[in-house]
């Protein structure tokens, strides 16, 4: 990719579904895409404030958003937002703390929900959020740990970690 100092870059990619483009994090909040082949990139979004780390964490389908993992270490707060597939300003779907909310996150496979996970009480357990802001579901609720989900390709079902077996 052309015009990319990776010495002084953090850079963190994702595809998109149709496999034509890469939106990639660069610094700690500029977001820039380009296409599969190489060439020039475009700057699709750049975090306002100079603090937050910004990360692309997956694209929707048929590329219509860019679901992105906005973390601010000074301020101890995480968000997951929306961001247009064409640029624009993002729309956070959640915020909170950053002992509770994780910024790994994943569309479903119709990009009307979000899967990741959440931490109460010592607990990690696995939330879907309704990206037109319809509310949260909880997914699993008991002692274990339950991390790192992820949908399967027809959406009926989420995978995710468990410590439950204590191994």
């Amino acid at each position: 990719v052309e015009g990319i100092n990776a010495d002084a870059a953090t850079l963190i990619f994702e595809w998109s579904p149709d496999g034509k483009s890469v939106v990639y994090k660069i610094g700690r909040g500029e977001l820039r895409v380009v296409g599969s082949g190489g060439g020039k990139t475009e700057l699709l979004w750049a975090s306002p404030e100079k603090e937050p780390y910004v990360y692309p964490l997956d694209w929707s389908e048929q590329n219509r958003s860019i679901l992105l993992g906005i973390v601010d270490v000074a301020r101890s707060t995480v968000r997951l937002a929306v961001l247009p597939e064409r640029g624009g300003e993002p729309r956070t779907i959640l915020a909170g703390s950053s002992d509770e909310l994780n910024h790994t996150a994943q569309f479903s496979p119709d990009g009307k929900y979000i899967v990741g996970t959440k931490r109460i009480a010592k607990n990690i357990d696995v939330y879907v959020w309704a990206v037109d802001g319809g509310g949260e579901t909880r997914i699993t609720d008991q002692p274990a740990d339950d991390d790192h989900p992820f949908w399967s390709p027809d959406g009926k079902h989420i995978v995710f970690v468990s410590n439950r077996a204590k191994t």
